[in-house]
């Protein structure tokens, strides 16, 4: 439970091992699991820029490309945490369901899941 900073947000591909930033070096967002068995994120790049005018569809597409955010439940089964999507910016993980292994070190929590060919490793630093 708690409110946790992103630290690390890195995109393995399993069969080649090749990984990627999606959201950059140094991301930006939050974590946030409650008490009463609700979860939530969003991680951002931290370099987004705000647009200079009127928002335009090219503006949309970089802000959607640069920003993941889901919400859901979830239980705690060990090592594990299972995640219950019931809303996400990408409408496709809506009613899925993930299994991260987790571990905590001190203020320091990892994460990570496998999602079709793609592993996600994620670092947090806790806040509360």
């Amino acid at each position: 439970m708690g409110v946790w900073k992103v630290t690390s947000f890195i995109r393995k591909e399993v069969e080649s091992g090749k990984t990627s930033l999606p959201y950059g070096e140094k991301p930006s967002g939050y974590r946030i699991h409650t008490a009463g068995g609700h979860v939530s994120y969003l991680f951002a790049a931290a370099d987004r820029k705000a647009p200079t005018g009127s928002m335009t569809d090219a503006d949309r597409v970089q802000f959607y490309n640069t920003v993941t955010a889901a919400a859901g439940t979830y239980k705690i089964a060990g090592d594990k945490v299972l995640f219950h999507v019931e809303e996400a910016a990408s409408p496709g993980f809506v009613g899925q369901d993930a299994t991260y292994t987790f571990k905590i070190e001190g203020q320091s929590l990892s994460m990570a899941t496998t999602i079709g060919k793609v592993e996600f490793l994620t670092t947090y630093e806790r806040l509360e």
